[in-house]
């Protein structure tokens, strides 16, 4: 299996026209494990794909983002990722 170096960060687009807005750095990134545990996605998921961000686990990446305050009503919000 190959494994890439990867950047991980939140991809936010506008909910009336989904539209991409914005990329969110993490602070500090969260490490493969515990983004595996709040997604719950099994250990072996290398987690390359995009990943919906509902209420609750924004509330969990919250500590990992720089005074981020989700705003659900007015954007979708999503787990991306690249490769360096």
């Amino acid at each position: 299996m190959i494994y890439y170096k990867v950047r991980r960060y939140v991809s936010v687009l506008r909910e009336f026209d989904e539209n991409f807005e914005c990329e969110i750095d993490f602070k500090v990134e969260p490490s493969i494990d515990v983004l595996r545990k709040i997604f719950g996605v099994p250990d072996d998921d290398l987690m390359y794909a995009e990943f919906p961000i509902d209420c609750r686990i924004g509330g969990l990446l919250k500590p990992f983002l720089d005074g981020l305050s989700f705003d659900f009503f007015a954007y979708s919000y999503f787990l991306s990722c690249s490769r360096i």
